[in-house]
C-alpha cells in the first residue's frame, strides 16, 4: 500500500527526514512534491535499458548537479546511472516500499505496518525464510 499515513510515500518521508534530512552543505532537487538529496536511497520504477536499469534496483544519490540539470546514483551493484531533472518521475525513494514492489526481493529486516487502514490487503500469506 501506497497511500494513506502509513503508506510507504508517506513512511518514506518520514524516514527520509530521520536518515537524510536537509542540510545546507547538502544539495538537492524538489520534483514536485518529492525532493531528492545526495544519500537518498532510490529505485527505479521503470525499466531503462539505456541506462542498463531495470524496475525494483536500488542504488543511492551521489550528486545533485544543477547546472546539468540531474542527479547521479550508484546502484547497489556499483554501477553510476544519470537521470535528467525530467525524468525523476522513473524514480522512487526507496526508503519504504510496497509489499508488492517487494516481492521476489530479500531485505536484511522488515517493518509491516498492520492497521485498519490496509483494508483487506493483508490477506496473502507471507513468507519468512530465517530469523
Amino acid at each position: 500500500m501506497r497511500k494513506g499515513e502509513t503508506g510507504a510515500t508517506a513512511l518514506g518521508r518520514l524516514i527520509q527526514d530521520q536518515l537524510n534530512p536537509a542540510a545546507d552543505d547538502k544539495p538537492e532537487h524538489w520534483s514536485g512534491a518529492t525532493v531528492f538529496r545526495v544519500g537518498d536511497r532510490v529505485m527505479p520504477i521503470r525499466n531503462n535499458y539505456d541506462k542498463g536499469v531495470f524496475n525494483g534496483e536500488t542504488g543511492t544519490v551521489t550528486a545533485v548537479v544543477r547546472e546539468e540539470r540531474m542527479i547521479e546514483i550508484r546502484t547497489d551493484d556499483g554501477e553510476s546511472v544519470r537521470y535528467g531533472f525530467d525524468e525523476l518521475d522513473d524514480l522512487t525513494h526507496a526508503y519504504a516500499i510496497s509489499v508488492h514492489r517487494s516481492q521476489g526481493s530479500e531485505y536484511p529486516f522488515v517493518v509491516a505496518p498492520i492497521v485498519a487502514e490496509s483494508g483487506g490487503s493483508c490477506c496473502a500469506a507471507s513468507c519468512c525464510t530465517r530469523w
